[in-house]
């Protein structure tokens, strides 16, 4: 009886073993000295060219700093798109002194002082666009925020409360709330 306990008993420990052998290892997020997680990798002078359906170029991202932390997303340092125009028009730009991008890569979150901004051309006056908190579909061409809105364009001057605004052709702009305009012949 004693030798039968024995071997049962080394069983079970071989058995456990091999378990914990073959259950992979809980997944660790290395931590910084200030308890924080570091990251996944960073990228510095980031240019991401994205290319449409027929092969153009549509939009470029870039940013001077790229930080990837598993559970806390992807954050950019001066962030900027530039959506080109397929009829030849000027192209928008979208920056911001930082960025989030979510996890598809598909929605540009810029929380501090984003700017929209399309040049002059002979068919359009340039445009300015500021406000607080901006996010950009990248996929859509799509910018929306609830924060206060101030646009320019020459001298001309429009403030709001929230905005829509799709920047592919053909493009417009919706404001949500508390919109006054200032126009100057």
């Amino acid at each position: 009886m004693g030798r039968a306990l024995l071997l049962l008993l080394v069983v079970v420990l071989l058995g456990t073993g091999w378990l914990a052998w073959l259950r992979p290892p809980a997944a660790v997020v290395p931590i910084d000295r200030s308890g924080g997680p570091l990251p996944d990798y960073t990228l510095s002078g980031l240019t991401l060219r994205q290319y449409g359906d027929t092969g153009e170029l549509d939009r470029v991202l870039k940013a001077t700093e790229v930080i990837h932390i598993a559970d806390d997303g992807t954050r950019l340092t001066a962030p900027r798109v530039t959506l080109l125009a397929r009829d030849g028009g000027a192209p928008w730009e979208i920056s911001g002194a930082t960025g989030r991008m979510d996890a598809d890569g598909n929605t540009l979150t810029l929380p501090n002082d984003a700017l929209i901004t399309r040049s002059a051309t002979p068919a359009n006056r340039p445009l300015q666009l500021q406000t607080r908190k901006l996010s950009y579909r990248l996929d859509r061409g799509y910018a929306e925020t609830d924060e206060a809105v101030t646009v320019t364009s020459d001298r001309d001057r429009i403030t709001a409360v929230g905005l829509q605004a799709w920047l592919q052709t053909p493009g417009r702009i919706h404001f949500k709330s508390q919109v006054r305009g200032h126009y100057e012949p």
